[in-house]
């Protein structure tokens, strides 16, 4: 069973050109996550910090991106969309995790 990646989880009374038009750029804001977030995360381990970032920030991804993850696998999505649910908290938590680690080095 083939699924075709712009109109296979579209509504009937869409125009195919607004389909695929949205599901273009909900794949496009995936990997822009995924190009901004996992240089963030790299260069906050460089530098030892997380100067610049909100935990308040960084909280609210975490938490709308594991919302994400119960509502991908509630309805039929795509498998890569299910895969792009599940690394989005990953790298949000571990961006919390430089926050605790970073307010911890602090606090010394």
């Amino acid at each position: 069973m083939t699924t075709n990646l712009l109109y296979g989880n579209c509504r009937k009374t869409w125009p195919k050109a607004w389909c695929a038009f949205a599901n273009i750029c909900g794949d496009i804001s995936c990997a822009i996550w995924f190009v901004v977030l996992v240089p963030q995360i790299w260069k906050n381990w460089k530098r030892r910090s997380v100067e610049g970032l909100s935990i308040l920030w960084a909280t609210a991804n975490f938490t709308a991106s594991l919302a994400n993850v119960f509502f991908a696998f509630s309805v039929a999505l795509p498998v890569y969309i299910k895969i792009l649910a599940v690394y989005m908290p990953i790298l949000e938590f571990s961006i919390l995790l430089q926050f605790c680690y970073t307010l911890s080095t602090l606090c010394r």
